[in-house]
């Protein structure tokens, strides 16, 4: 299952790619929401290898997932995978400077059932795509006003 959107940031390429790749906020987020996060790695700065092990309730389960930055190329790429429960996820953001204050944000996510368990969870969530979707804009849309507005 697929999900893809693009948002256009009124702000520098630099100051979002910096938002993008702020992993600390992110971790803070999920932990507001509830979800236990524990760091792998011990890289000082934002690099591919960094790693988390995360645990989230969804849909009344617990659920364990294992994320890993893939690439991180200044300013323009952040690729992800997240492994959990026999879903592979994967995450691509690119960004394209389109002037000097304006930039392209493009997000896509997929993610893959690995076992039958999953493919129910997935083709589930299939039936939703639309409201999904809706969602998923919306939240990259927040996200986008939120960088703009720091």
């Amino acid at each position: 299952m697929k999900l893809s959107t693009q948002q256009d940031i009124d702000a520098p390429i630099e100051k979002v790619f910096a938002a993008v790749s702020d992993f600390e906020k992110f971790e803070k987020t999920l932990l507001k929401r509830g979800a236990k996060v524990e760091r792998l790695d011990e890289l000082p700065n934002p690099a591919p290898g960094m790693a988390w092990d995360i645990n989230f309730a969804f849909r009344g389960r617990q659920r364990e997932a294992k994320a890993t930055i893939e690439e991180l190329a200044v300013p323009d790429t952040v690729k992800a995978t997240a492994i959990s429960s026999g879903i592979h996820g994967y995450l691509d953001v690119e960004l394209r400077s389109l002037s000097q204050g304006k930039t392209r944000m493009k997000i896509g996510v997929d993610m893959r059932p690995k076992t039958l368990p999953a493919r129910v969870l997935v083709q589930s969530l299939k039936l939703a795509q639309g409201t999904l979707k809706s969602r998923f804009k919306d939240r990259v849309a927040n996200f986008a006003k939120d960088i703009e507005n720091r």
